[in-house]
């Protein structure tokens, strides 16, 4: 079994959050990140899908 501490529960709250669409400023201060671009830099894997879907999203809009 894997062990889960604290700072599991705040990456997969993050995740979460970034992957339903929470702006990263908004992310930056659930965390309590103290600038933007630190969000930005740990979690731009996610923020990045993000931009494929969105990018996916125009491509098949009527």
């Amino acid at each position: 079994m894997r062990f889960v501490n604290i700072h599991s529960f705040r990456h997969f709250n993050a995740s979460v959050l970034i992957n339903n669409g929470v702006d990263v400023k908004t992310v930056q201060g659930c965390l309590g990140h103290s600038c933007a671009t630190t969000t930005y830099d740990t979690y731009i894997h996610l923020i990045q899908e993000q931009h494929v879907t969105a990018v996916e999203t125009l491509e098949t809009a009527p």
